[in-house]
């Protein structure tokens, strides 16, 4: 950065003049480069997919499971495309996820989907089957972000009791997974010819969440106690599960990367009976990091319980 001065006193001014022009100039760059600093810091704190200004830390990696397509059977829907789709709607899941030891995932289709199976592959890969066929790539994404979800929040054998909250946290990862892909399509979608498909991903949640409207929950704590006997019973009620789905999407719109905190739902979980309020300490309990205790901490409080369990309800003191 130069100044131009034109010198009136050439005998007592110069050296003055220059000087000055000097620390002007090096006070101007001083200036720029703090104003960079802080603009290069801002950006760290912009979500990649929804490019909007955060001022918390999202924690965001390009982890993204390895995704091998196994059946060839998929009407008009060609196995290179599907695994575009489904690699596309991992990453807006995963790259708020913890990293599993072995990522990789097999696809099958089968009537018998959607699921993600108990046993794995010969590696160890994660094993789904999906329902669907051609080239419904909204229907793809759906079926598959559910199962994904399972895998977050550590799936396994146990205990059904509170079932119906883990495929509610599944529908939750379809919903959110599909308004992300919206987002990501319109700006980098894995063929550029498909950027006009990406309304379609926003209009199929809208028509979802539009269908199951009569269900739609206004209390979730009141709802929880007239209807936790039959969540029991019922996990897999889908309209249920969307209804609390609905309730549950904005705490992880809000704050995408409490996604990580699912990976502990069910850490405790065994064959033993646990009422739903076990089931949420239980995860508190499992979490580590503060964010995560205060986000299950958040959501225990939407179904109107108050964690820990065994906190002490008196500050009184005994003398």
């Amino acid at each position: 950065m130069r100044l131009s001065v034109s010198l009136v006193d050439h005998n007592g001014l110069a050296k003055p003049l220059r000087f000055m022009c000097f620390f002007v100039s090096l006070t101007s760059l001083s200036f720029f480069i703090i104003a960079s600093a802080k603009t290069e810091e801002r950006t760290d704190k912009i979500d990649p997919i929804t490019k909007k200004n955060d001022e918390r830390s999202i924690e965001v990696s390009s982890y993204t499971p390895k995704i091998q397509i196994l059946s060839k059977d998929w009407g008009n829907g060609h196995p290179d495309d599907i695994k575009k789709v489904l690699e596309s709607t991992a990453s807006v899941l995963f790259r708020y996820a913890v990293q599993f030891p072995n990522p990789s995932i097999l696809v099958g289709q089968s009537a018998n989907g959607p699921i993600v199976l108990h046993q794995r592959g010969d590696k160890g890969e994660y094993l789904i089957n999906l329902n669907t066929k051609d080239r419904y790539w909204c229907q793809y994404a759906f079926q598959f972000s559910h199962e994904l979800g399972h895998i977050l929040c550590g799936f396994k054998k146990g205990d059904s009791s509170n079932m119906w909250f883990e495929e509610s946290l599944c529908e939750v990862a379809s919903l959110f997974s599909l308004l992300r892909l919206h987002l990501l399509w319109c700006e980098k979608p894995p063929y550029p010819n498909w950027i006009s498909y990406a309304p379609e991903f926003k209009k199929y949640v809208e028509q979802r969440i539009s269908q199951n409207q009569k269900f739609e929950i206004k209390d979730l704590s009141i709802w929880f106690a007239n209807n936790e006997l039959y969540l029991r019973k019922n996990p897999t009620d889908r309209k249920k599960n969307l209804a609390v789905a609905c309730k549950l999407l904005p705490l992880l719109e809000e704050q995408p990367e409490n996604w990580s905190a699912c990976a502990y739902l069910n850490k405790q979980k065994s064959n033993e009976f646990k009422t739903f309020p076990q089931y949420l300490d239980d995860w508190r309990n499992a979490c580590k990091q503060e964010a995560h205790i205060k986000f299950v901490e958040k959501i225990s409080s939407k179904f109107g319980i108050l964690l820990p369990l065994n906190a002490t309800k008196s500050n009184d003191r005994s003398f």
